[in-house]
C-alpha cells in the first residue's frame, strides 16, 4: 500500500499558485496604500473616541479592513500549498510595489540606499522562490508532518 507522501512532496509552483501570489501581492499592496490613505485622512486626530468614530466613517479604513480580510483568506489558501518558512519570505516582495505606490501616489521619497535595499529584497525573494527543492519529501515525511499543519500558524 502507498505511504501517501507524494501529496506533500514539494513541486514547482503551478499557474494557480503563481496566480494566488500575484493576487496576494496586489491585494497586500492596495491594502497598505489604503492604510496610508486612512492615516492621511485621520492625521490631525488624537487617538481616542473621536479618532475611532472618524476611522469608522472613513471609506479608506473600510477599504483597508476589507483588504486584510481578503488577504487572510488568500494567505490561508497559500499556506495550504506552500510551507510557511518559504511563503513568509516571499511576502517580502510586497515592500517593492508598496514603496513604488507610496512614491507615485503620496509623493514619498525613495533614496538611493532604499532603492538598493529594494533591489536586494527583489533578488532575495527571487532566490527564495526559486529554491523549490529545499524542503525535500524525505525531510517533511521524517518529521511526520505533511506541511499542512503550518496553515494554523497564520
Amino acid at each position: 500500500m502507498s505511504s501517501g507522501t507524494s501529496a506533500a512532496a514539494p513541486r514547482a509552483p503551478g499557474r494557480s499558485e503563481v496566480l494566488l501570489w500575484l493576487i496576494f501581492v496586489t491585494l497586500a499592496t492596495a491594502t497598505q496604500l489604503a492604510f496610508k490613505w486612512a492615516g492621511s485622512e485621520l492625521a490631525d486626530q488624537e487617538l481616542g473616541l473621536a479618532f475611532l468614530t472618524g476611522a469608522l466613517a472613513a471609506p479608506s479604513v473600510w477599504v483597508a479592513i476589507a483588504g486584510y480580510v481578503a488577504m487572510f483568506a488568500l494567505w490561508i489558501n497559500i499556506l495550504r500549498r506552500v510551507p510557511l518558512s518559504r511563503a513568509y519570505l516571499i511576502t517580502a516582495i510586497v515592500y517593492v510595489p508598496v514603496s513604488f505606490g507610496a512614491w507615485l501616489i503620496f509623493g514619498e521619497q525613495v533614496s538611493w540606499l532604499r532603492a538598493i535595499g529594494i533591489a536586494a529584497i527583489t533578488i532575495g525573494v527571487a532566490l527564495t522562490a526559486a529554491d523549490v527543492g529545499d524542503a525535500s519529501p524525505s525531510s517533511s515525511s521524517s518529521s511526520g508532518s505533511s506541511g499542512r499543519s503550518t496553515s494554523a500558524s497564520c
